[in-house]
Order: C-alpha cells, then structure tokens, then sequence
C-alpha cells in the first residue's frame, strides 16, 4: 500500500551551526526525524554535514576525510554507533563518498560502491564550502 509523502520542492535553507559545544546525537535524531517526514534538510557542525532527503535517506558527512555514515533509509532508521561524551564524540563510519555534480558515490569499506541521484548534492556542497571557510576563519583568529 503506497503510503501519502508529503514532498517540498526545495531543500530547507541550510544552517552552519557556530555554536563551540555540539550534541552530536541531537543533531543526528533531528536529521532522522526529517528523514522519517520526507523533508530534505542540511546542517553544518564544524567538519560534519548532516542532511536528508525527500526519499526519506539521511547521511552524516566528515567533510574532512570524506566518510559517511547512512542514518536513515527510506524513513527508516538504520543501525549505527556514535559515542558521545561530554569532551569529544566517536562514529563507526561505513563508508567513503564523493560527491560529482549531481551524482552522490558512496564506497563500503569491502570496496562496493553506489551512485546515488536526486540528493542536494549543489546544496550539500556550498555547506561544505561554507563551513570550511567559517573554520579557516576561526582558525585565523
């Protein structure tokens, strides 16, 4: 039975989040509540990228090393492990990505990969651009 997906059209305007303390399992329970709703959403903490899409996927990026870590799959949660104290948060990434236009690649550590289409790749990328620069700037301070 097909189910009634509410859809936007366009991705929430994104936020890169300034704050120095983060929790980390917040963030990632928000992205999979929009994820679950079927709304495309992006936040910036630092190095990481959270965002999900219309087709009820979220992702959480390292945007330093390029790893991934799948949060939500069509709606529904996935299995994963983030640690998170009070001084410093550890993730069991699964995967490395690249991001090429439009195209959304993902490699499992066992070498498959996957090229997804139809995420905000653009968006996904002006976030990183900006929260790169929002750190070198800190950083220069």
């Amino acid at each position: 039975m097909a189910k009634n997906r509410r859809r936007k059209k366009k991705t929430t305007p994104a936020k890169v989040n300034k704050k120095k303390e983060l929790n980390i399992k917040d963030e990632v329970n928000y992205i999979i509540k929009a994820a679950k709703q079927f709304e495309s959403k992006i936040v910036a903490l630092r190095e990481l990228i959270l965002f999900s899409t219309e087709t009820g996927d979220a992702w959480l990026l390292d945007t330093d090393d390029n790893l991934a870590l799948l949060l939500s799959k069509e709606g529904i949660k996935q299995e994963f492990s983030i640690v998170d104290t009070q001084f410093q948060f550890g993730i069991d990434w699964k995967y490395n990505y690249v991001i090429e236009n439009e195209k959304f690649i993902v490699v499992e550590k066992a070498g498959l990969a996957r090229i997804i289409f139809g995420y905000p790749t653009e968006v996904i990328m002006e976030m990183i651009i900006k929260s790169k620069a929002l750190r070198n700037q800190n950083d220069s301070l």
